[in-house]
């Protein structure tokens, strides 16, 4: 992916995604509504220090844990948000960002999530991701569009 684009429910469903957030700097990627079992992997091919954005469909919204590492220390950090939580504030999460050198975010190369639907409204995130910030810290990948 190498420019903003709204993913098809019925063609891209499963699909393994490389994106290329140095051509997508500060664009989206809009997920198609959520239905039980979708699926999608996502792989960060080229990185940014613009900050990329995946967003979920109106009403739908993202929980899960996602680990983020430090390469320039050796320093982790994780952002876990419950199922419960994100559905009683689902404008506080239905976004995901990335951004190679930020310290509440990461998203260089390497970086990968997982984002496989449990119903018709939440997208289960797992993952690692990279950031050349020394003190990853206050992770916030998850957040509010």
């Amino acid at each position: 992916i190498t420019t903003g684009v709204t993913l098809d429910p019925v063609t891209d469903i499963g699909k393994t995604l490389f994106v290329d957030a140095t051509s997508l700097s500060g664009g989206t990627i809009v997920l198609p509504t959520a239905a039980a079992g979708r699926f999608f992997r996502v792989f960060v091919d080229k990185s940014s220090t613009t900050a990329i954005n995946i967003n979920a469909a109106s009403a739908d919204y993202f929980y899960g844990g996602i680990t983020v590492v430090s390469t320039t220390d050796d320093k982790t950090a994780v952002q876990t948000v419950t199922r419960a939580t994100a559905s009683g504030a689902v404008a506080s999460n239905n976004q995901l960002t990335l951004d190679a050198d930020s310290a509440t975010t990461g998203g260089a190369e390497g970086s990968f999530l997982d984002l496989t639907c449990y119903d018709a409204s939440g997208w289960f995130v797992s993952g690692n991701v990279i950031t050349s910030n020394a003190n990853p810290g206050s992770i916030a990948i998850i957040n509010g569009q």
